[in-house]
């Protein structure tokens, strides 16, 4: 009956609290995130949004060294000439 009742509601239902119900089952095993957040579907945005602006860093790290490694060798030709 609860199913049913879930399933012919229109408005949408956040998942229970990681705290109180996953953590019981023993399918969820709690890091730093978890601190800062009350349901699985915030923890899974905040991850995406922490592994994307991870992302960018490196890639402008890389970019930067990449941007020193070409300088360098133009200054090594040009004492070489």
């Amino acid at each position: 009956g609860q199913l049913r009742y879930r399933k012919d509601q229109k408005k949408k239902i956040l998942p229970q609290s990681c705290m109180q119900y996953y953590q019981d089952l023993q399918i969820c095993k709690p890091d730093a995130i978890c601190q800062k957040i009350k349901n699985p579907v915030q923890y899974a945005t905040r991850k995406a949004f922490i592994v994307n602006i991870r992302k960018e860093y490196e890639e402008k790290e890389k970019s930067k060294t990449e941007k020193k490694q070409k300088k360098i060798e133009k200054e090594q030709m040009e004492e070489l000439q």
